[in-house]
């Protein structure tokens, strides 16, 4: 089955206006797809099945552009890992392209875009996992320690091994 040839169904909100929109295309050896609208418990189960329809075909990549998802929760994340895996298991590169500010946050705040290869513009392999928005404040000297930030750049840094990177002062409260 060719890429034009995948039917998708809409989910419709009830304002009558489409909630999810699935374009794929095949560009320059790579499947295309481009997901806009929300991925969410009422629409990623349309991701899914569309992965699943390409995967028949054996592509050698897969391209998810993501710069027009709108919302984005674990349902969506459900679906991105099936689709890595689905993809993968049947010999193939699944990449993600311009994942929007809403994908970006949540991929970041579960330590998922560690798991996932990030597309350039050109749908070649980027060599970047997601950048981490910048440290509010500077790091205090002394021994190094691996830190995620959140993904909106907002409170304490958590550290690689989950414990909290804010210190408690003689108040009780957190500071950091």
């Amino acid at each position: 089955m060719s890429a034009d040839q995948i039917r998708v169904p809409l989910v419709f909100h009830h304002d009558n206006k489409p909630m999810l929109c699935l374009r794929v295309t095949d560009r320059g050896g790579a499947t295309v797809v481009e997901v806009i609208g929300e991925l969410d418990l009422g629409s990623a189960h349309l991701l899914t099945d569309c992965v699943d329809q390409i995967a028949g075909d054996r592509p050698n990549r897969v391209v998810l552009d993501l710069a027009r998802v709108s919302f984005f929760c674990a349902d969506g994340l459900r679906a991105l890992l099936h689709a890595r895996d689905t993809i993968t298991a049947t010999g193939g590169q699944l990449l993600l392209r311009a994942p929007s500010a809403k994908v970006r946050r949540v991929l970041a705040l579960t330590a998922a875009d560690e798991l996932f290869i990030f597309a350039a513009a050109d749908h070649e392999p980027g060599p970047h996992h997601i950048a981490a928005e910048p440290q509010p404040h500077p790091p205090a000297a002394g021994p190094v320690a691996a830190h995620r930030l959140p993904a909106d750049g907002t409170g304490a840094a958590t550290r690689v091994d989950g414990s909290d990177s804010r210190t408690r002062r003689g108040d009780g409260q957190l500071h950091g």
